[in-house]
């Protein structure tokens, strides 16, 4: 900054009302950078300035009492920072609030090409004069101008720190305004007589940023280029089959305050005031373009971005296309045994019962656990028809007419689904795909145990009431099923620390869970490995993956259902198992093992012949082994099972050492000092 003597900055103001322009060098001002402030109207006294975006809070430079104040070195206390682009009020702080500024004229320049200077070539060319204060007021006075009177102004486009000045004159010759404040009055008084002042501050301009909240489905917010404020932006929320979308967006800062208003007002040319409200943000509806694109229109288009994009499902649409899992809920046996449910039931043979062993269908009270009442829907061949699925099977149906019984099986019944809307509530019924006539054909149909028609052709059960395909319309509450989307499954840590999975559609676990699968075998072990988690901490279980899971004896633990299929696991499991449960007799049951706990010793036992495996459990058939026992590890000398290491041979009279393994699983013939494990899984040391 240069001090002129008082010979050049009456040189210069013949120049410049000569030239009608200001020919400047290095933000030339018209006073003493030390001069303070003692004006002819002692009223005339600021405290500081302000910047008022339309969207966004106020901001406020305090200064000093000098004619001149340069705040370009302050730091923050010297900076206003705005988007670019933005629409903005610049107001001068009057002290106490005891004056209007009535009399004088303020401005607003911005070097926005940054040489130097401050271009200025008359009030209404596109130039580095971003806003005059100048408008009449027609109040007393329809001359007097007011300098907080005036409409917004936009900054820069492009990002970057720009010096911006504030300039409060006199100012006579109106029509081409000197940013050095050399211009007097009437009577020659100077910027300084008449109260004026100049305050040089930094403009820092920054693109809006962009902030996405994403609810309800994972989906990602895309856009391309850098928003700026007053120019339409476009991003993109993609659609995705079988959820609805909602998109809002917040434009403005500090989105978790509460919305606050400022008022401005102004006078545009005229004795009638303007007023208008500032907010700290507004929320509105961007523009849909029917395409995924949603475009902020230029004139809300005002600040930082928060796009808030919520999925719901389209729970019908997921059904439909195979993807959510799901109840059925019976609407005659609501209060008692609503849920369809597939499951194995040894049923009676004789008369018109089903046959011993056959997997069937029934309604049962809820068993939030239980996947056996959980379904999906295949689609069929055809639109409209599907095959309903659970457990790796499909419901299909035996015997004919008044006689036909569901059950599940491998290839089933092709099922057309009909919906009705009864008060409000919209139910669904399944009959034959190649049913045009709902009011005549067969439907599943929960009946009550033991229940009759003419004679007594309807199956009884064991467990609980059966589900017949019935010669019923759709109209009749035993038909009517409605669905319940399920987004999850509960499993229990058992006894051993560990519990095992087998599901018919995909999981995932919570964050920092441990899932295990088979790494190797050997005689006398069988190796863990964990599967790895995703980059959220949290491992997926792709659809018939059994899988080991480690916790807490008697940990409850929460199991997201996935609507669409992971990734393959690498290699797979290794780990079979159950859907419905299984029984294994002696032959099947020969090499089985499952993780238990025994006098406290946790490891893979051999399952007993004619033992049950219960529904999406998981086990190993080992290639290797029929042992009772065989340890269970997870790395390098990391096992569970561990009984006991004798320190001498005094006890192994007790134990069959005819066979014996080294810790590597090798038969050793000729055994030494050390330790070894018995066939019987037993560790002993032979000093």
């Amino acid at each position: 900054m240069r001090k002129f003597t008082q010979v050049m900055l009456v040189l210069l103001a013949f120049l410049c009302s000569t030239i009608g322009a200001v020919a400047q060098d290095d933000y030339l001002v018209n006073v003493s950078t030390t001069d303070t402030r003692s004006p002819i109207n002692s009223n005339r006294n600021y405290s500081g300035i302000t910047l008022q975006p339309e969207r966004g809070t106020i901001q406020t430079i305090n200064i000093g009492n000098n004619v001149y104040c340069d705040m370009t070195s302050s730091g923050e206390s010297g900076t206003f920072k705005i988007k670019a682009g933005a629409s903005a009020y610049p107001r001068f702080v009057i002290n106490n609030n005891q004056w209007d500024g009535s009399w004088m004229h303020s401005f607003i320049f911005v070097d926005s090409d940054k040489d130097g200077q401050f271009q200025v070539n008359g009030l209404d060319s596109e130039d580095e004069l971003y806003a005059h204060f100048g408008i009449k007021k027609g109040q007393n006075n329809s001359n007097v101008p007011m300098i907080n009177s005036t409409q917004s102004f936009r900054v820069p486009q492009t990002p970057g720190t720009y010096r911006m000045r504030y300039l409060v004159a006199w100012e006579t010759n109106t029509s081409s305004p000197d940013p050095a404040g050399n211009n007097r009055d009437n009577n020659g008084n100077t910027l300084n007589a008449n109260g004026g002042v100049i305050v040089d501050v930094n403009l820092q301009v920054e693109y809006p940023t962009i902030t996405t909240v994403v609810s309800g489905a994972e989906a990602e917010v895309t856009y391309s280029g850098n928003p700026i404020c007053g120019q339409d932006f476009t991003f993109t929320a993609p659609n995705k089959f079988g959820f609805t979308k909602t998109v809002t967006v917040k434009c403005g800062e500090n989105f978790d305050d509460a919305q606050a208003t400022s008022t401005v007002s102004y006078y545009n040319n005229s004795s009638s005031e303007t007023s208008v409200n500032c907010y700290n943000w507004e929320q509105i509806t961007p523009t849909d373009n029917g395409n995924g694109t949603y475009t902020v229109p230029a004139d809300k288009m005002k600040g930082d971005l928060q796009i808030t994009v919520t999925y719901t499902k389209n729970v019908m649409a997921l059904i439909k296309a195979g993807k959510q899992v799901f109840r059925l809920k019976n609407s005659k046996y609501a209060t008692t045994y609503p849920y369809l449910m597939a499951d194995h039931v040894d049923a009676e043979t004789d008369g018109y019962r089903v046959k011993t062993g056959t997997d069937i269908l029934y309604h049962a009270a809820l068993d939030a656990n239980n996947a056996c009442q959980l379904w999906r829907l295949e689609p069929g061949t055809t639109d409209g028809t599907y095959y309903l699925c659970s457990q790796g099977l499909q419901a299909g149906s035996i015997g004919t007419g008044d006689e036909v019984v569901i059950k599940m099986l491998e290839s089933g019944q092709l099922y057309k689904l009909w919906d009705q809307t009864i008060s409000g509530t919209t139910y669904y019924g399944f009959s034959n795909s190649t049913t045009p006539n709902t009011s005549t054909k067969e439907f599943l149909h929960a009946i009550d145990f033991g229940k009759t028609k003419s004679d007594p052709k309807y199956p009884a059960s064991q467990k609980g009431d059966y589900v017949v395909s019935w010669n019923f319309s759709s109209s009749k509450t035993d038909s009517h099923w409605t669905f319940e989307a399920v987004d999850e499954i509960g499993i229990t840590i058992g006894t051993s620390g560990y519990a095992s999975v087998n599901y018919d559609f995909p999981v995932k676990f919570p964050a920092g869970v441990k899932v295990y699968k088979k790494a190797l075998e050997a005689a006398t072990y069988i190796k863990l490995e964990e599967i790895p988690a995703g980059p959220d901490g949290r491992v997926s279980l792709p659809t018939g993956n059994a899988a080991f899971v480690a916790g807490t004896e008697g940990e409850n633990m929460r199991l997201e259902i996935l609507l669409d299929e992971p990734a393959a696991i690498e290699g797979g499991t290794g780990v079979s198992g159950t859907y419905l449960a299984t029984t294994f007799n002696e032959t099947s049951a020969a090499n089985v093992y499952g993780i238990a706990k025994v006098n406290d010793v946790v490891a893979f036992y051999k399952m007993r012949a004619n033992t049950t495996i219960k529904q999406n459990k998981g086990y190993i058939e080992s290639t290797t082994s029929n042992a009772p026992r065989m340890e269970l590890t997870f790395g390098e000398g990391e096992t569970t099972g561990i009984e006991s290491v004798f320190e001498d041979n005094s006890r192994r009279e007790s134990i069959d050492t005819s066979v014996l393994y080294d810790l590597n699983g090798r038969r050793v013939l000729y055994p030494s000092r050390g330790i070894y494990v018995t066939a019987g899984g037993q560790r002993i040391f032979l000093k």
